[in-house]
């Protein structure tokens, strides 16, 4: 017996105030794929079990779609027209470019206020919440 998709929307608590649209995004293409839908609240976990880049992500069938907030339609056409796979890194790379990626780190406990930062584009009044 074939085994039922399964989509599961990974989240870190309430830290980003996307999480209620991106979710019920994710909901309704779960729906529309007739698939299993999970929610994960990572937040007060030791050792998070996903790869989290941004307060939450959206997986399919333990592959990751995406982490920004997109429409059901988006996130259904990330699924049917699959983009290249994300490669993991470990350590920090060389940047050329001033402002380039140098590396990532995955969301946890010590890089929220980071995250925070990078959505609202630098501004510190940003206070990372626990939830």
């Amino acid at each position: 017996m074939k085994q039922k998709n399964k989509m599961e929307y990974i989240h870190f608590g309430n830290q980003c105030p996307w999480i209620d649209y991106s979710k019920e995004q994710a909901f309704e293409a779960a729906i529309s794929l007739n698939c299993l839908f999970n929610v994960v609240d990572v937040s007060k976990e030791n050792k998070i079990s996903y790869d989290l880049l941004t307060p939450f992500s959206i997986y399919y069938n333990s592959e990751i779609v995406t982490s920004a907030p997109l429409t059901t339609g988006e996130i259904l056409s990330c699924i049917h027209n699959p983009r290249r796979k994300c490669q993991k890194t470990s350590g920090k790379g060389k940047g050329t470019l001033e402002g380039s990626l140098d590396y990532i780190r995955l969301l946890d406990k010590s890089t929220i206020s980071d995250q925070c930062k990078i959505c609202l584009n630098g501004s510190n009044e940003c206070t990372p919440k626990i939830s």
